[in-house]
């Protein structure tokens, strides 16, 4: 959250407009996670699990949260014809 030097009530409005107010609760629980960066991915399992790997399936780098959704996204643009 510091990388982002954002505003309590900065906080507080993401809050309300992408979990709060989110009829989707399975929408509004992906918000809550990625948000709070609790979304499960191979490096956070691996610090859970000391002998899971915590390398992405797709390529040689650590699976984290930033990277898994650049590649999920990169990964559907292909799947749409859209490289």
């Amino acid at each position: 959250a510091k990388e982002f030097n954002l505003s309590k009530q900065d906080w507080e409005n993401i809050y309300m407009n992408k979990i709060y107010r989110i009829k989707d609760k399975k929408i509004a629980e992906f918000n809550y996670k990625l948000i709070n960066n609790i979304l499960s991915n191979n490096y956070f399992v691996s610090k859970i699990k000391k002998n899971s790997a915590f390398l992405c399936k797709g390529c040689p780098q650590a699976e984290n949260t930033r990277h898994l959704i650049f590649f999920l996204i990169v990964k559907m643009y292909k799947i749409c014809g859209r490289t």
